[in-house]
């Protein structure tokens, strides 16, 4: 693998990285967007049945039986009950696509040469290193040069 084709593939990986984060926040934000009108909706329906006792306790306190149109009401609960059903289907819609998706990301175990350390080279190093002390040394090195042992 040469330093161009090197490049191409880490441009492709950062890219498909990109696009995968923002696909994950766009969904994030669709969720929470949804979320919030369910609570918006929620809070409208406890306004509801508020208004409902209140209007109960009125009528029963002074002594009459008229609540007013209770089927009415009632329709109007159902129907943004229904509506809050209908958003969290929305949420589980959003949440059941594929959150694995194939990324096509290329993993290989060569070193490409640009890397690798050649004897008088600028770039960046790949070192050998001691397996009794942990310490990097040069690729033409025989022994550590921390410690003496053979490499």
């Amino acid at each position: 693998m040469d330093k161009k084709q090197f490049i191409e593939n880490l441009k492709t990986n950062i890219g498909n990285t990109v696009n995968t984060v923002g696909e994950k926040v766009n969904k994030f934000i669709s969720i929470k967007k949804l979320e919030f009108e369910i609570g918006k909706v929620k809070n409208e329906i406890d306004k509801i049945y508020k208004d409902l006792g209140i209007k109960i306790y009125t009528a029963k306190n002074n002594g009459s039986d008229d609540f007013g149109d209770l089927d009415a009401i009632c329709k109007q609960i159902n129907m943004k009950k229904d509506y809050i059903t209908n958003l969290e289907r929305q949420i589980v819609l959003i949440n059941s696509e594929d959150p694995m998706r194939e990324t096509p990301v290329k993993y290989t175990n060569e070193i490409p040469d640009f890397i690798k350390h050649p004897e008088n080279s600028q770039n960046i190093g790949v070192f050998k290193f001691c397996a009794e002390c942990n310490t990097g040394n040069e690729p033409t090195c025989d022994t550590c040069k921390n410690c003496g042992k053979k490499i």
